[in-house]
């Protein structure tokens, strides 16, 4: 499978941290009552569903309050500096390849999912080459569309990073988009967007490179 091609999440979990919460017989009821009138006429399906939660009470829950824990971190938190750039300044791009995420759809509470590249130009600082995954974990781990992750994350790298420029692109597959509606399992959508230095046409090639040696191309 091509690198390209290769959209699913796989990479170790970024741990954001957050508070825990107690699930238990009582959410699980709350979320089959949701579940009954989703799938009204269908009574088998709360039954089914319900069926699994015996023996782990909370477990549905738990899992999602990890996917949505992008609401427990805050990006300027997460962006902290790591040093600051020479006296002559930082003269280049730094890029960060196929950064993988999951999110779920604002529109349609269903999951999309692909990577996100990052190339920014420093500033004053250089932030840890680590920060951008976890930033990137951060803003997919809410309710998002993906129009948005990619402008949130471009303004995170220019309010909170200080850098002088920034070029963010995402792939992903969208489940409202593979398998509801349209019904087009093999449909990729690509977004960017590009701020401060970063936006200017002659910098296209200069960001393509550095994409491209990420890549190891």
């Amino acid at each position: 499978m091509h690198i390209e091609d290769d959209l699913l999440p796989f990479e170790p979990e970024v741990d954001l941290g957050h508070h825990e919460i107690e699930f238990d017989q009582h959410t699980d009821a709350m979320l089959l009552e949701w579940i009954q009138i989703v799938t009204s006429g269908w009574p088998e399906a709360a039954h089914d569903l319900g069926a699994t939660l015996a023996d782990n009470p909370g477990r549905i829950s738990r899992a999602f309050r990890s996917l949505l824990a992008g609401y427990s971190a805050r990006p300027e938190e997460l962006l902290k500096i790591t040093m600051a750039t020479p006296h002559d300044g930082h003269h280049g791009l730094v890029s960060s390849d196929k950064i993988p995420f999951l999110s779920f759809c604002a529109h349609h509470f269903l999951p999309f999912f692909g990577w996100v590249d990052i190339v920014y130009e420093p500033g004053d600082y250089i932030i840890g080459i680590g920060k951008m995954p976890r930033l990137v974990s951060c803003r997919a781990k809410r309710f998002q569309l993906q129009e948005m992750l990619v402008k949130q994350i471009a303004e995170d790298m220019m309010h909170h990073a200080r850098a002088k420029g920034v070029y963010v692109r995402s792939a992903a597959h969208h489940m409202c988009v593979c398998y509801r509606g349209p019904d087009f399992a093999s449909v990729k959508n690509v977004t960017t967007y590009t701020l401060g230095t970063l936006g200017q046409p002659e910098r296209e090639p200069e960001i393509q490179s550095a994409m491209q040696a990420a890549a190891g191309d």
